[in-house]
């Protein structure tokens, strides 16, 4: 895998929980940075599809997201 995909892999591990935590930040209005940042995501993870990255890649993504998803869940739910 070459450097460029390791970098938006790594940029889109980073983005993913971070946006899923302001998005739950701002519950039950929608803020709108983190909407920006699901979006760039998700045209992250386009971009690791349409350069055929490996599936450990796509894997990385999706479990940052998901520790930011439980995160999120978590506060909200002890507030």
């Amino acid at each position: 895998m070459s450097w460029t995909l390791w970098l938006v892999t790594l940029l889109a591990c980073v983005l993913a929980p971070l946006s899923v935590l302001a998005l739950a930040r701002a519950l039950p209005r929608v803020s709108v940075p983190a909407l920006v940042g699901e979006g760039l995501t998700m045209a992250l993870l386009a971009v690791l599809l349409m350069q055929d990255a490996p599936l450990f890649a796509l894997l990385l993504v999706f479990a940052a997201g998901a520790v930011g998803t439980g995160l999120a869940l978590y506060r909200y739910l002890n507030r």
